[in-house]
């Protein structure tokens, strides 16, 4: 018994009409008459009656249909599940990205586009993936150089101000701490991890604000800055050059704003050769880009 004997059989079942059944299976209709005959010698009983012009199943053929469907499902489901493990297989990289994700967009496309084999995964926002160790590379901010077996500093990073085009101290030539008093600020929200490097910013500095605003949307806090005049502290390559559109970002002359660009393979698993050689990939692009310590 055959699999591509169930499906004709169970095609003229469903239709009670060989002829209507091999016009859909695309054969011809002496073909699937030669089909069902030759599967009832090897069963050795009718599998349909004639009544009138409708093919009806004997009691024999009812149940090789429900035993057809069952096998059928079966082996649609082994055909999947098969094609899903080589997929599980194939080799991955998970990225948790919490810092120059500009950056990042700006390299990352030209290595997937070479390695189309490997399959990434990038998380922006999912904190408990970090906590629980779910990723193979994490990129992430921090206010030390970190120097470990797992964790490479690629760069130190400028932090600016942020302002829309039309903001007051836009077009000013120098910008003092004293400039900044009496603005209202957003800062990132404190589920993210440069909120304690802003926040630190602004302590230690005793930079005023009129108003002081958390918000932990990228998005939203670049439409405060653009449309609704608010300043906000900003890592050069955070935001896309697309995103700046009606942005300028400002240094401040007697402020001095950097954070260090840290690469972390998952020291608690096995190293993915993947991974290890996509960090390879970014501190190329990073070196070759002039950024430094």
């Amino acid at each position: 018994m055959l699999f591509q004997q169930l499906i004709y059989f169970s095609k003229i079942a469903e239709y009670q009409n060989v002829s209507r059944a091999a016009e859909d299976l695309y054969v011809s209709q002496p073909t699937l008459s030669r089909t069902i005959k030759q599967l009832e010698e090897e069963l050795g009983c009718e599998l349909f009656e004639r009544r009138g012009k409708s093919l009806i199943l004997t009691p024999s053929g009812k149940m090789l249909l429900e035993r057809s469907r069952e096998m059928l499902h079966l082996l649609h489901k082994t055909e999947t599940d098969i094609r899903n493990m080589n997929r599980i297989q194939k080799p991955s990289v998970c990225i948790q990205l919490r810092c120059i994700a500009g950056l990042f967009y700006e390299f990352f496309p030209s290595y997937a586009a070479s390695n189309p084999d490997i399959e990434f995964t990038v998380f922006q926002s999912d904190n408990e993936g970090i906590y629980n160790n779910e990723y193979d590379l994490f990129l992430y901010p921090s206010e030390t150089i970190v120097d470990t077996s797992t964790t490479v500093t690629a760069f130190r990073e400028n932090i600016f101000i942020a302002m829309s085009d039309t903001h007051p101290l836009a077009k000013k030539k120098d910008l003092h701490i004293s400039d900044l008093s009496g603005y209202k600020f957003v800062h990132i929200a404190g589920n993210r991890i440069f909120n304690k490097i802003s926040v630190n910013i602004l302590n230690r500095n005793h930079i005023p604000d009129e108003c002081r605003l958390y918000c932990d949307d990228m998005v939203a806090v670049r439409n405060l800055v653009r449309d609704q005049q608010y300043l906000s502290h900003i890592p050069e390559y955070t935001w896309q050059k697309k995103d700046l559109e009606g942005i300028v970002l400002r240094s401040v002359q007697d402020l001095s704003m950097t954070r260090y660009i840290c690469l972390s393979l998952n020291g608690t698993r096995p190293e993915s050769p993947e991974a290890a050689a996509f960090r390879d990939y970014m501190l190329r692009c990073i070196r070759e880009k002039g950024l430094t310590l």
